[in-house]
């Protein structure tokens, strides 16, 4: 094998004979007659997993989200606690983002139409002689490259909605109230049984 070094495993011993000098392996040992053989015994490293243990959590209490209640007139009432469950979840934007654009393009009415070569009224006549004139060869006035012809590729009535799960739906609303929580922009109104509002005007604006 030159001075290349070949190394091979998982191979057994049979036999040793001393006095020959011989040792009897089955299997097939690399390189060229009267080459220099080596053997050693192999030593298969143990891998150790090392397990990583989390750290203990301090036992701490964890402040519940909360929400200002504001009456009628503008006084500030108690905070009431919320659940965060749905008040304190993390913000995913890309779901977010996927909810709100569903929701716009839901609105949009998809009304655009454009006319193709055979919605275009006119056309049945060949427009002048197939040679002869020097123009182009066409075969109807109405071709998309004519003018008054037909639009090719463009935009027909079609439905803009996008499929959201439900919980998709829902986690981004609980994304969204828990931003708006987080910011301090989340009041509840507070009414009376005597006095409750019937008109947008009742209301302090906040």
């Amino acid at each position: 094998m030159g001075d290349a070094g070949v190394t091979t495993q998982n191979l057994e011993v049979v036999t040793v004979d001393r006095a020959k000098n011989l040792i009897i392996v089955r299997g097939a040992v690399p390189g060229a007659p009267g080459g220099l053989v080596v053997v050693k015994k192999s030593v298969k490293k143990q891998k150790v997993k090392q397990v990583q243990t989390a750290p203990a959590k301090k036992r701490s209490q964890v402040a519940m989200a909360s929400a200002k209640v504001l009456t009628m007139d503008g006084r500030e009432l108690d905070p009431i606690e919320l659940d965060d469950a749905i008040y304190g979840v993390d913000f995913n934007h890309t779901m977010v983002h996927d909810v709100v654009v569903a929701l716009m393009n839901a609105t949009r009415q998809g009304n655009a139409e454009t006319k193709t070569r055979k919605e275009v009224r006119g056309g049945g006549k060949k427009p002048y002689r197939q040679k002869g004139t020097g123009n182009a060869r066409h075969g109807s006035s109405r071709e998309p490259e004519m003018k008054g012809g037909g639009t090719v590729f463009g935009p027909h009535k079609r439905s803009y909605r996008q499929n959201v799960p439900l919980r998709s739906r829902r986690q981004a609303l609980c994304c969204a109230l828990s931003e708006r929580v987080r910011s301090q922009k989340f009041v509840r109104a507070g009414f009376t049984e005597s006095r409750r509002p019937h008109k947008p005007n009742n209301l302090m604006p906040y």
